[in-house]
């Protein structure tokens, strides 16, 4: 895919080591934030830039996405700066249709850790999507939620295996990165601001490290809580 695929790729990433113990109501209030951040916003919409570069080449990039939480859908279109459309993302439910339209290929497939799009490409999970167009790190399972005083993280983890790590920032003051072990993917936020109580970050950067491959989100404009028609996303 003209500006996703080439980014795309799983390498083990290592979580920070030494940081400065955050105290316990700190944690309880982190949290809590995660929380409200989550489950406060039932839409958005958000348009921005983005470059997504690797060693080869470089592609700048506008991109508008709608997304619901219940049910989950999810639109993204993704323009090069040129003028020619390159990529439209639709994920309706646990279904995902990916129209790469610079090759005109059409990719269908199945949202989940364990999903694949294609044979190809890799999982795609709906806590990630959100994460990266919402602006905010996303937990996978509340439920499966822990907090580790070694790492100074947020951990999720499934049967014993570490599916998200989600660390805090230096001064421990809000979620910084999400990170997805299996995926080898990094998830970074900065530039904090504030849309009638909901957190958004002004820049998000994925990173995939074995492909040494990076996208770079400019937020424009995010609206939360938007009564969006469902015909956008047939």
């Amino acid at each position: 895919m003209a500006c996703l695929v080439m980014v795309f790729s799983c390498a083990p990433i290592k979580t920070r080591q030494g940081a400065v113990r955050i105290p316990e109501k700190k944690i309880r209030e982190l949290s809590a934030q995660l929380d409200f951040q989550s489950r406060g916003v039932k839409s958005f919409i958000t348009t921005g830039r983005m470059v997504i570069s690797n060693t080869t080449q470089r592609i700048p990039a506008t991109f508008l996405c709608v997304a619901t939480r219940e049910p989950f859908r999810l639109k993204a279109e993704v323009i090069h700066t040129w003028g020619f459309p390159l990529v439209n993302i639709l994920v309706n439910g646990e279904h995902v249709t990916i129209d790469d339209l610079y090759h005109k290929r059409r990719y269908h497939g199945q949202l989940g850790i364990h999903g694949a799009i294609a044979r190809k490409l890799p999982p795609l999970d709906k806590t990630l999507l959100w994460s990266i167009m919402r602006a905010y790190p996303e937990v996978m399972d509340r439920e499966r939620l822990s907090w580790s005083h070694t790492q100074q993280t947020f951990i999720v983890t499934n049967g014993g295996d570490t599916e998200q790590l989600i660390p805090v920032d230096s001064e421990g003051a809000f979620p910084s990165t999400v990170i997805y072990p299996h995926l080898g993917l990094k998830l970074r936020f900065s530039g904090l601001k504030s849309n009638h109580g909901f957190i958004y970050a002004s820049h998000v950067d994925v990173s995939y490290p074995e492909k040494e491959s990076e996208m770079q989100i400019t937020i424009k404009e995010i609206i939360f809580n938007k009564e969006i028609d469902p015909g956008l996303f047939n």
